[in-house]
């Protein structure tokens, strides 16, 4: 999907608005289509195709670095950075050799949390600095990750705005413990869980904080992130009204 996506953003012959997105759901988390009730059933999806319900949704970009190179990517429903990369990285690796599924994301995420460390980091929000330990930041242009995690639950994809979940300065145990609240929409409430709305943030940090998005591996810090509004036609099943 991200593959595609950013081969949409790359041709030359044509806007992206005058490109239809359909999806048939084969990935490892098939969140997107589960924000826009896209089944897993493949005839089902077929028939969401044939209906063709098109809609503007906004489009994600994110810069961040190789080294010393400068590398950009779109993406349609979430990036973010810290231990949500970590967890990307190692599920990535897996799929690689075969292994994939939800379950497998939920066991790196669990085996993970033994050796990961938060990062201090220095966040601008539409222009307004603040200082954060890192544990993970999400960036949603969609509300689901990781196979039905909601990092960033009040999210749309046509308000053009990117919601941003910044879990800051939680330990491993606190996390464990709070594991509940990554899925059932109330991550939000807790003391230590900032959410914003905004139309771009940058982080900067001195040691490396590795970056992703939708789901694929990309570079590190200093990282940023903005949002290109109504700028892909995608198809639906179901629409999230406001």
């Amino acid at each position: 999907m991200n593959e595609v996506v950013n081969g949409v953003f790359l041709n030359k012959v044509c806007p992206t608005t005058d490109i239809s997105l359909a999806l048939i759901p084969v990935g490892t988390g098939n969140d997107w289509g589960r924000m826009f009730g896209i089944p897993l059933d493949h005839e089902k999806a077929i028939n969401i195709i044939g209906e063709y319900k098109l809609m503007l949704q906004d489009v994600g970009k994110v810069s961040s670095f190789e080294g010393s190179e400068k590398k950009e990517r779109y993406f349609i429903n979430i990036a973010g950075l810290g231990f949500e990369s970590v967890v990307v990285r190692k599920t990535n690796y897996q799929k690689d050799r075969g292994r994939s599924g939800r379950l497998i994301y939920l066991y790196n995420l669990l085996t993970s949390l033994l050796s990961y460390r938060n990062t201090k980091a220095e966040i601008v929000i539409d222009g307004e600095k603040r200082s954060a330990d890192i544990f993970s930041l999400n960036v949603g242009n969609g509300r689901y990750c990781g196979g039905g995690m909601r990092q960033t639950p009040d999210a749309l994809p046509d308000d053009g705005l990117l919601d941003v979940t910044l879990i800051n300065g939680m330990g491993k145990f606190e996390i464990i413990r709070n594991l509940k609240i990554l899925y059932d929409g109330t991550i939000l409430s807790h003391p230590k869980i900032d959410g914003f709305r905004c139309r771009n943030i940058k982080v900067f940090s001195d040691s490396l904080i590795y970056v992703e998005a939708d789901g694929e591996s990309l570079g590190h810090t200093p990282a940023e992130f903005s949002i290109i509004p109504g700028s892909i036609s995608i198809v639906y099943g179901t629409r999230i009204i406001p």
